[in-house]
């Protein structure tokens, strides 16, 4: 028996070996092909599967690759995002009205199982990150699985969360949760249909309302409408897919559209203009949409995927909130042909997420969006406000001794730490790697020169240059390679 055990090891090894030397010797090809515009994943043209999870033997060893290698930081070659978000504004039209009259709505990334959260410390989970997500009049968040409190915990392929990190994950500690949570994205389907309706009417009994999933064609129909301090506002979602589980044959149960297919004679989108131009119908003064698409752990969005959300926006849709790439991408000020201004926020990155090896999946990050009524008696976004949160799953127990938990701090807030407790630091030789390269990508991508306009401290950009570069600008040519073993 134990040879039998040895031989078994033996090739177990041998296997894993190969495996490994032939991602590492593929590497370079693929994510060279991923600079010249090819994204194997879902932009390929031999992809054309709704939900883009075709495990072809290139695929699956680009997407290790970027597990491995941290986020791929480049645009599609000839796609011009580069410039296009480094030039973005975010300074909205003022309308200077008083404080009483604004409307704050916010949102974050992907609420993911995760285990590392000691039942002791679980209240201290969202911490510093509490009170500007949740001191929102209207708090929303895309609730990346489904809840069955009869079943335990599971988390990735076919994700479950119980009662007890159900409450962990969507309440501060202070009797404050999430309103509404989108229920649209590539796991709606983890516990099948049953999981489906059982998740539907959880979030009923606790009070929060969601979309993007439902029992019939009317409630499919009958999205919510809240009315926010006298602004009305619809709420929608819709995923690009559910991990290749097959959908139901009556459509109502999810919003499944082709977001991420390349070919233009599969992309139909009438559900998402049919149930805009609804919105409308009914009253809505304001048309929130959250998109679960994109690729993972890129942090540039694929061109097509800024072009629906351009059509989105000029069909009516006011805030755009994406998900599923598990990191930050930028966010956009879009002005319709009538005027209009719109925010499009292409991937808020992930809040919460089990795997503390992979780095990309740490970012994510907080927005309010604060919303007027005008003189004329039309709303508009009267400005948007930004925290990049970090995620960090070993934390500190005391003398040196880092252990298993979970802690989500403001991004401004790690930097300074970072500044201020060099002998003393609550976060291990990773966790100081990772504030830093983020920080980098927060500075240098995803909001470029406009930072200061868009981010809730802008503070945070001096203590990022300070940290970072320290007075030689250029050494941030260097920071990838510097930052992360």
């Amino acid at each position: 028996m134990k040879l039998i055990l040895l031989i078994c090891v033996c090739i177990s090894m041998t296997f894993a070996q190969k495996l490994t030397g032939s991602i590492e010797k593929d590497t370079k090809i693929l994510r060279e092909a991923r600079s010249r515009g090819w994204l194997v994943r879902s932009d390929s043209p031999k992809v054309t599967s709704s939900d883009s999870g075709d495990r072809r033997k290139g695929d699956f060893r680009y997407y290790w690759s970027k597990l491995r290698h941290g986020s791929i930081e480049v645009e599609p070659v000839g796609s011009g995002l580069k410039s296009y978000f480094e030039n973005q504004d975010f300074t909205f039209t003022p309308n200077n009205p008083e404080a009483s009259s604004v409307v704050t709505i916010s949102a974050t990334g992907d609420v993911m199982f995760q285990n590392s959260i000691a039942k002791d410390e679980s209240l201290k989970l969202y911490g510093s990150v509490a009170p500007f997500l949740f001191g929102a009049d209207y708090v929303t968040g895309n609730l990346e699985s489904p809840l069955n409190f009869d079943k335990r915990n599971r988390g990735f392929p076919r994700f479950n969360l119980d009662k007890t990190m159900f409450e962990k994950l969507t309440r501060d500690g202070k009797g404050n949760r999430f309103d509404l949570v989108a229920t649209a994205n590539n796991h709606l389907l983890d516990g099948g249909i049953e999981g489906l309706v059982r998740t539907k009417e959880i979030l009923d009994s606790c009070g929060i309302k969601s979309v993007g999933t439902a029992r019939s064609a009317d409630e499919q129909n009958s999205f919510p409408i809240e009315t926010i301090k006298g602004i009305k506002t619809a709420f929608l979602a819709y995923s690009f897919g559910s991990n290749r589980i097959a959908s139901p044959e009556e459509s109502f149960y999810c919003n499944i559209l082709k977001l991420n297919d390349i070919e233009p004679d599969s992309q139909d989108f009438s559900l998402i203009f049919d149930q805009i131009d609804s919105a409308k119908a009914r009253g809505a003064e304001v048309i929130w949409v959250n998109l679960h698409w994109g690729a993972e752990w890129e942090l540039y969005p694929p061109v097509r995927n800024v072009a629906l959300a351009h059509r989105l926006a000029e069909r009516g849709a006011t805030v755009i909130i994406g998900h599923h790439p598990h990191c930050l991408q930028p966010m956009e000020r879009f002005i319709t042909a009538d005027g209009r201004e719109t925010f499009i926020a292409y991937s808020l990155g992930n809040i919460t997420f089990n795997y503390h090896w992979i780095e990309p999946a740490k970012t994510g990050g907080v927005v309010n969006v604060d919303l007027v009524r005008t003189e004329s008696g039309s709303v508009a976004i009267n400005g948007v406000r930004f925290m990049p949160t970090y995620h960090q799953m070993k934390v500190a127990l005391g003398d040196g001794v880092f252990g298993l938990n979970s802690k989500i701090w403001p991004l401004d807030e790690a930097i300074l730490t970072l500044q201020t407790q060099q002998n003393d630091s609550p976060f291990n030789r990773r966790n100081q790697k990772e504030i830093l390269l983020y920080a980098h990508q927060v500075h240098s991508i995803i909001f470029g020169k406009h930072a200061k306009t868009v981010v809730v401290e802008p503070t945070m950009f001096t203590n990022v240059e300070s940290v970072l570069y320290g007075d030689d600008p250029a050494a941030s040519n260097n920071l990838r390679e510097n930052s992360v073993e």
